[in-house]
Parts: C-alpha cells; structure tokens; sequence
C-alpha cells in the first residue's frame, strides 16, 4: 500500500513537469503594465495589445491563460507586445483609457489608442485580430 501511495506521488509529479516542459504559455510573458510605465511601454512597439483587468473579474480570469498564450505566440515579433493592466492597481490608466467594463482588450499602434477587440476572446480569433492589425499598421506605412 505504501509503495503504491509513492508511486501515485512520483507519477503526478513527472506528470506535472511533463506539462509544464510543453506548456503553450513558454515564451514571453504577458507585460504588466503600471501608471508609471504605460504609455512609454506601450509607444515602444508598433502593436501593442492591453488587457486591462480586475483581479477579482471571473471572465479575466478565465481569459488569463489564453492571453499568455498569446504572449507566447508573439514573442519572436518585434513588432507586437501583449501586455495588461490592473486597474484596482492602477485606476489612472483605466480611467485615461475609458475602461468601464472588465476585461477590455485594446489595440494601441505606435502608442495610440486604435480599437477594441470585439467578437469572440479565443486564442485563434485573437491571434488573428493581431495579426491582422500589424498587417494595417504595415500598410498604413508603407502609403505614408
């Protein structure tokens, strides 16, 4: 009985690791982003998106991991930061970004506000709204 009880604890903990060793949320990190920071962090990418979020908020926490994933899937783009913001923490850069509802995922290019997401917060979806506004942004440069 002891030696299976032992064996139960080595098995889930190799399981564990193995999970972790192949986790979709290896990469770069989602950037937390304070009053103090905000706004030279977020002029220092071409396409940032922000979370802005309340820790207690049920629908922020279940975005949570699919917003590091996101992270993850850009961290080789120069180009894209994802970051967020707590605004029981820092109310001043919620308030500045008209945040009246949790979470609001927003675009900013080049440090300006451009869009809200709308439509579904799946990984795919949101991949493809990035996607899609770094291919604008590009565009948008390369008229000017």
């Amino acid at each position: 009985m002891l030696l299976s009880k032992v064996s139960l604890v080595v098995l889930c903990s190799l399981s564990v690791a193995a999970l972790a060793a192949v986790s979709p949320s290896d990469g770069k990190d989602v950037l937390k982003l304070t009053t103090r920071n905000f706004e030279e962090t977020v002029s220092q990418s071409k396409v940032t998106a922000v979370k802005f979020y309340a820790p207690w908020c049920g629908h922020c926490k279940k975005l949570a991991p699919t917003w590091k994933e996101l992270a993850a899937h850009f961290s080789d783009n120069e180009d894209v930061q994802i970051a967020d913001v707590d605004c029981t923490k820092h109310a001043t850069v919620c308030k500045k970004n008209q945040v009246s509802g949790y979470p609001k995922l927003v675009l900013f290019f080049n440090g300006k506000q451009h869009q809200v997401f709308r439509g579904p917060r799946d990984l795919s979806t949101l991949k493809t709204q990035v996607d899609a506004a770094v291919s604008e942004l590009l565009t948008q440069e390369t008229i000017a």
